[in-house]
């Protein structure tokens, strides 16, 4: 089974568990960190993929139901974009993560 390894840099970390930042203690206590490695399936992308892309038509839909020249639209306007630019910059992320597959033994078109 194909599996993707995602971290919060992007880039492969060398141990299972994330280590606490310095300075993350209680009274001698380590507080637990946040889980920096996820282990997906390529279903599991695909379907993260498609619900991005699901969001953000119905932002497009709703952004296009507000009228620029309408100020009391200009704050919902100004978030929706927000949400849409998030969407689009995270799906970006996940673009830029993936290992495509190139044939070793011929030449290969891509198109």
């Amino acid at each position: 089974m194909l599996m993707y390894t995602l971290t919060a840099t992007g880039k492969p970390l060398n141990t299972t568990h994330a280590t606490p930042a310095k300075g993350d203690s209680i009274k001698g206590t380590t507080m637990s960190s946040y889980n920096r490695t996820f282990n997906l399936s390529v279903n599991d992308v695909d379907l993260i993929e498609e619900a991005l892309r699901a969001r953000g038509r119905e932002l497009c839909r709703m952004r296009r139901a507000l009228s620029d020249g309408n100020p009391a639209d200009m704050e919902s306007i100004r978030v929706i974009e927000e949400d849409q630019r998030s969407g689009e910059e995270l799906l970006g992320r996940l673009h830029d993560q993936k290992i495509f597959y190139r044939p070793k033994t011929s030449v290969y078109v891509g198109g």
